[in-house]
């Protein structure tokens, strides 16, 4: 694909991805505005798999679950601050939380995300993932990291009770239920949950040493269950995740008012790009404009998507996705990309 209405444009997406990237890998970054679409690839192996380049779109998909919380709130399954009790009262202090407080990161539950076990796990059994009960075990069962509503708080314990949420009200696995309610309306014919390692065949090629500078590199397709993302994981194609961020805004996926409540941020205290960074309902963002998406990252694997609102001419959407691991680079290609969308 390419931009439209100037050609100027290209040639700066074309050198910002070059220069950004650098030798590091495969890298694709795509872009969407009102006047066209540009879309292009640094380092990519000769031997890829059939069908476009696709890769893991890690924590993207929290966006994905939080739509689907989202479609069934507007569809009368419940309301937002409606007490997780409802639905999950084994959790610790379940009545405290709130459905609301669980897609913004407040509820005060940990994460897994550092904990020692966690990635010692992985590297001694990584197509083997923990079940449930195992996640559980590691984080919320041993009670709450911080008091619900207190402060903003990463959790992707949070986002796996949402996604036990939406299978339930469902009766649909996460893979059937954003095939059916996003993917499928939305056309985007190379996003799909990935299930088990052999849905990770199809992906550009990625290596990782699983969080051990001095182990040896592990394809990343052939050893890694994406049962370790325990709210479960995209995989998709920078243009598909830019449409699907370029649809939402545009109101195809959920109400004008349930964007206005995506789109409330909470403060957050993290080194994102932003100086002033928030997060929503499944969404990051920067406080001081409206600008909203998020970021990815994990064995093998980084991605960053973020729309812009206020570019001149309306939304610009920029998406970067990698087969190396450096969120941070990702994350300087999309603002940058749509730097250059605001000026051309």
């Amino acid at each position: 694909m390419r931009i439209l209405s100037s050609t100027s444009a290209s040639e700066d997406f074309a050198a910002l991805l070059a220069a950004g990237v650098g030798d590091r890998g495969p890298a694709l970054l795509a872009v969407r505005t009102p006047g066209g679409a540009w879309s292009g690839a640094v380092g990519l192996p000769g031997d890829l798999p059939p069908g476009p380049p696709r890769f893991l779109a890690y924590s993207i998909t929290k966006s994905f679950l939080a739509v689907l919380v989202l479609q069934l709130r507007e569809e009368g399954r419940y309301e937002l601050d409606d007490s997780l009790a409802r639905f999950a009262p084994d959790v610790p202090e379940a009545e405290r939380i709130t459905l609301r407080q669980l897609l913004n990161h407040t509820a005060g539950l940990p994460d897994y995300g550092a904990l020692p076990a966690y990635h010692a796990a992985i590297r001694e059994r990584p197509a083997a993932p923990w079940s449930f009960e195992e996640f559980a075990a590691h984080t919320f069962a041993r009670g709450q990291g911080r008091a619900p509503g207190e402060r903003f708080a990463y959790s992707n314990p949070g986002y796996a009770l949402l996604r036990r949420l939406v299978e339930r009200e469902t009766g649909q696995t996460l893979r059937t239920a954003i095939a059916l309610r996003i993917a499928g309306p939305l056309a985007l014919r190379d996003t799909e949950v990935v299930e088990d390692l052999t849905d990770l065949a199809g992906l550009v090629p990625a290596s990782s040493q699983f969080g051990l500078p001095t182990a040896a590199r592990l394809d990343v397709r052939r050893t890694y269950h994406p049962g370790w993302v325990w709210h479960g994981v995209v995989a998709s194609t920078p243009e598909d995740i830019a449409r699907f961020y370029e649809q939402l805004f545009a109101g195809a996926l959920v109400s004008a008012e349930t964007l206005r409540e995506m789109t409330a941020l909470v403060p957050v205290e993290a080194p994102w790009r932003s100086d002033d960074p928030g997060y929503g309902l499944g969404l990051m963002g920067q406080r001081s404009r409206p600008v909203y998406g998020h970021n990815g990252g994990g064995p093998g694997y980084s991605s960053s998507a973020f729309a812009a609102l206020d570019a001149p001419g309306g939304p610009a959407v920029a998406c970067a996705m990698c087969a190396f691991e450096n969120e941070r680079v990702a994350e300087d290609l999309v603002f940058s990309a749509l730097e250059i969308a605001r000026t051309t």
